[in-house]
């Protein structure tokens, strides 16, 4: 027998009642595989880092299982026939007790959990040093003039290239 870190993805859309029938199917799906519960979180509700269709937020249940490790490919294979489940993630267990990695999201004015943040629009590079040096050109009113700009800009950036 091996210890394994659990962690499963489910809708947030759920009935208690619902809900409670999901648990209860993980669990004898881990008892079927001859497999124990040693230690199990209570679910909480996280936001996603990107949507998955049009979802964006559900519950996750962590559980650490003892199980064979012969019999841990059975039970991934039966849990991802469960559409109920979005997620379902296996590992070896290190040891360390469960520590809440994330804080559970803020309810914004709408009345649904969200953490997303606007993105911003600016540049994460600095500019290159071509177009520092390059000389600005003033627009000038009319079709020669504007004939006058673009050559103007075609110079300097020829300038810029051979140094």
């Amino acid at each position: 027998m091996k210890t394994y870190d659990t962690m499963f993805i489910l809708p947030t859309h759920m009935e208690q009642p619902d809900s409670d029938k999901l648990l209860e199917s993980i669990q004898s799906e881990i008892k079927r595989q001859e497999g124990t519960v040693l230690e199990s979180d209570t679910p909480s509700r996280r936001s996603f880092a990107r949507p998955m269709g049009k979802v964006y937020e559900g519950m996750y249940l962590r559980m650490r299982i003892s199980m064979d490790p012969e019999r841990i490919k059975d039970f991934t294979a039966r849990l991802k026939l469960n559409t109920e489940i979005y997620r379902v993630q296996i590992l070896v267990s290190d040891g360390n007790p469960f520590t809440r990695v994330a804080k559970p999201a803020e309810e914004d004015e709408r009345g649904s959990r969200s953490t997303r943040t606007p993105r911003t629009t600016e540049p994460v590079s600095a500019p290159s040093k071509a177009s520092a040096k390059a000389p600005v050109v003033e627009k000038a009113a009319g079709k020669d003039a504007a004939k006058e700009t673009v050559a103007k800009e075609a110079v300097a950036a020829g300038d810029a290239k051979n140094g």
